[in-house]
């Protein structure tokens, strides 16, 4: 019997993967949550992220990204991944204010951003944001949107259309934090 170099024996390879099942996919839902759900995980993400635990600021908005599995047992796990909070301004403010305060109430402003730094780079920033924006743009009121942007996520926001309104500025009203040392005041206008 003779063997040549070139045949090699035919390996069926589909009874090999008909007992493999695959990982399912992460699914990543972001959604508006009530301030009660809201407030343990933002403490969590925020100490994960900047190793301060800090609190939803007051009459702010909550979005939440949540990573979704499907188990073997047909339950879905959820994680809370991802946070944004943020204030819509309100018709009734106007910018004809006489003192420096309007400049807080006139415009809308994204106040944090939290992603657990195992989902980072990978769009949940991108989702909390375009979900955040589009709360914004659905309050009808085209003003524009501030926030103090750390010193590492400035690329991120410049780009999605946020511009810098300055050098940056060193501390923060969020104290307690090396992530906010430096931050840089952005601004991000609606065409």
């Amino acid at each position: 019997m003779e063997l040549s170099l070139n045949t090699r024996p035919f390996i069926d390879w589909s009874q090999f993967s008909q007992n493999v099942k695959p990982e399912p996919d992460p699914v990543i839902i972001v959604r508006h949550v009530d301030m009660e759900d809201a407030y343990g995980i933002f403490r969590r993400l925020s100490h994960e992220v900047a190793r301060c635990r800090y609190d939803v600021p007051l009459d702010h908005k909550v979005i939440v990204a949540y990573k979704t599995v499907q188990s073997d047992k047909r339950e879905k796990e959820k994680e809370a991944i991802g946070i944004v909070t943020f204030w819509i301004s309100q018709m009734s403010i106007s910018r004809n204010v006489g003192t420096f305060q309007f400049m807080d109430s006139y415009f809308h402003h994204i106040s944090f951003m939290f992603v657990n730094k195992k989902y980072q780079r990978q769009g949940i920033g991108t989702k909390l944001l375009d979900a955040a924006m589009a709360t914004i743009r659905e309050s009808g009121l085209n003003r524009p949107i501030h926030l103090e942007a750390a010193k590492s996520a400035v690329q991120f926001f410049r780009k999605k259309g946020f511009v810098s309104l300055g050098r940056a500025e060193k501390g923060s009203s969020h104290r307690g934090s090396s992530l906010f040392s430096h931050y840089f005041n952005m601004q991000h206008k609606f065409s």
